[in-house]
């Protein structure tokens, strides 16, 4: 055995001499994936948790809420399908790291877009709910 290894253990950082264990990769990529999941979780919560305050903010009718809280719910459906043909073919680490990234965007965009309309924080929500979907 090498002197990075020991028994099921994989030495992710630190040399041979200084004893830098983590975990077992499969334990790291476990927490990595949960961790991922817990981001696109409070992304997509983000909406549903502010309407209240957005709403008297942004004077939002009953029928905007609605539009606005649909509009996610559209996105998703669109691309559940889509997302798993595209981990099938170049992986599942690649899409969840666009997805992630694509979905990061979209919530720094949402804000700037609310001040142009209810339409266009629609759009920033189908978008999200877009990439998300692919995540899932």
């Amino acid at each position: 055995r090498g002197a990075g290894r020991r028994r099921g253990k994989v030495r992710l950082g630190g040399s041979a001499r200084s004893g830098a264990m983590f975990a077992t990769m499969r334990e790291t990529q476990a927490v990595l994936v949960a961790l991922s999941r817990m981001v696109c979780y409070l992304s997509r919560s983000q909406l549903g948790t502010l309407l209240p305050v957005l709403s008297a903010e942004l004077e939002l009718s009953a029928s905007d809420q609605g539009y606005l809280m649909s509009r996610y719910a559209s996105g998703y459906i669109m691309t559940q399908i889509v997302g798993g043909i595209c981990a099938d073919r170049v992986g599942g680490f690649p899409v969840l790291a666009f997805a992630l990234a694509a979905s990061g965007a979209c919530c720094f965009a949402a804000p700037v877009l609310a001040g142009m309309g209810t339409s266009m924080f629609g759009f920033a929500f189908t978008a999200l709910g877009l990439v998300q979907g692919a995540a899932f």
